[in-house]
């Protein structure tokens, strides 16, 4: 939070005065003693720090608030036992693809024991397209599975052994397969949900506007009821990438704009499409304020195109988040 205050709370139970002055001046770019909207560029941690509601953040509220938000961060620290009441199933191949590492096409199913005709939420991870792993799923499991949802997280082959569209078409294959064998694990095939962080959000945002890829595996995209997209900045690569040189995006999309196109979910959105509704969250991100800024814009922009084309989709603002 606030500029890399996080990593200095993990490092000190306590902040020094000259540490929060350092970072304070920092945001107090016109040097007035306090921090306007505009200067932190983050509606809800400002909402949240500015307590007497005066429009600005004094020293002492900006104190304030970052000692409350390490408060909760420790309460928060200690990971979840997973819970009795269910169970995980293992490496379960949806592909067969020669020549790929099989844990690469595969998935894990954490469900509840008495699940039946349960909600299913497909977990896509994130890693920059290049990196990353099914099993980094943290509290995600034991959270859904006591609401009663069935929890599958699933891998994907990565950059740079394939290139896109073959990352998109994994996910795919995953959803399908799930389509076809989540009963059997007390899932409803007709309550299928996807979500994603960082590289995978951009794949569940592109899987569920470009209808190609479910097609391909005899899906269509009324098979997915719900997308949440956590965290992505790739939702319009044509206007990300112009003129931006990133070994990141590059490695994963090449440099030829027709394909930067093609794989942004916010020029697939068509109104003739059955795009399901979507819930695009955004958080500060690194601790640079420019990247933050445009990691909002983005996210935006797309839920505005989805909405304006007839489309179900809601923004949630959790910039005081890391």
């Amino acid at each position: 939070y606030f500029g890399g205050l996080t990593v200095m709370a993990q490092e000190s139970p306590r902040l020094t005065k000259s540490r929060l002055a350092d970072r304070f001046q920092r945001f107090d770019k016109n040097g007035d003693g306090k921090i306007t909207a505009d200067e932190l560029g983050m509606p809800v941690v400002f909402t949240a720090a500015d307590k007497n509601s005066d429009g600005t953040i004094s020293p002492e509220e900006f104190t304030a608030y970052l000692n409350t938000r390490r408060g909760r961060r420790g309460s928060r620290s200690q990971k979840a036992a997973p819970t009795a009441e269910s169970v995980k199933e293992t490496e379960i191949r949806y592909a067969e693809t020669a020549g790929v590492q099989p844990n690469l096409q595969s998935l894990d199913i954490y469900a509840p024991k008495a699940a039946e005709h349960a909600p299913v939420i497909i977990y896509v991870h994130g890693g920059g397209w290049r990196k990353g792993d099914k099993a980094g799923v943290g509290n995600k499991p034991s959270f859904f599975n006591s609401k009663g949802w069935v929890f599958v997280s699933t891998n994907y082959r990565l950059v740079p052994h394939v290139a896109f569209p073959e990352n998109v078409a994994d996910v795919a294959r995953a959803i399908d397969w799930v389509y076809r064998n989540i009963r059997q694990y007390g899932g409803d095939p007709n309550k299928i949900f996807i979500m994603g962080h960082s590289a995978g959000a951009h794949l569940v945002s592109l899987v569920a506007t470009d209808p190609a890829y479910l097609t391909k595996c005899g899906r269509t995209l009324k098979d997915v009821k719900g997308v949440i997209s956590l965290d992505t900045q790739a939702y319009d690569l044509l206007e990300m990438l112009d003129g931006w040189t990133s070994d990141v995006y590059s490695g994963a999309f090449g440099k030829d704009p027709q394909l930067h196109k093609l794989a942004s979910p916010q020029h697939n959105v068509d109104a003739e499409r059955s795009i399901p509704p979507f819930l695009v969250c955004y958080s500060q991100g690194v601790p640079l304020e420019r990247v933050s800024k445009k990691r909002a814009m983005r996210a935006a922009a797309f839920v505005e195109k989805l909405k304006e084309t007839g489309f179900q989709a809601e923004l949630v603002d959790a910039s005081d988040r890391n």
